[in-house]
């Protein structure tokens, strides 16, 4: 095997990691997202942005496009209440419903 050889195997290797960590960080960003919204703690909101914008970068960068675009959507969603009070009810729902989305992206990738 020569080193193009090599490198596109780890490259796979690692790409083939990504997709199969993906349910368990979306459980991680489910779970970050519930104890914002319960707590109202500031803590909480950043970790659950900070894993939706993590999210949308790794997404892109391992050819998961759709994913990366629907994680920066709810990321750029997200970006209005670092400082401002808990969404409302409608925007709780559009939070839910881009979720379910990434959910719906991750298991079509993971099967």
């Amino acid at each position: 095997m020569n080193k193009d050889e090599a490198l596109q195997e780890r490259l796979r290797v690692i790409r083939k990691g990504f997709f199969r960590k993906l349910p368990s960080r979306l459980t991680r960003i489910e779970d970050n997202k519930n104890q914002w919204l319960q707590s109202q703690d500031q803590e909480a909101y950043a970790a659950f942005y900070r894993d939706i914008h993590s999210l949308a970068g790794s997404a892109s960068t391992f050819g998961a496009e759709e994913l990366g675009m629907q994680a920066r959507e709810l990321t750029n969603m997200l970006k209005t209440f670092a400082q401002a009070p808990l969404p409302n009810e409608t925007q709780r729902q559009t939070i839910d419903a881009l979720l379910a989305n990434l959910h719906q992206i991750v298991e079509a990738h993971v099967q």
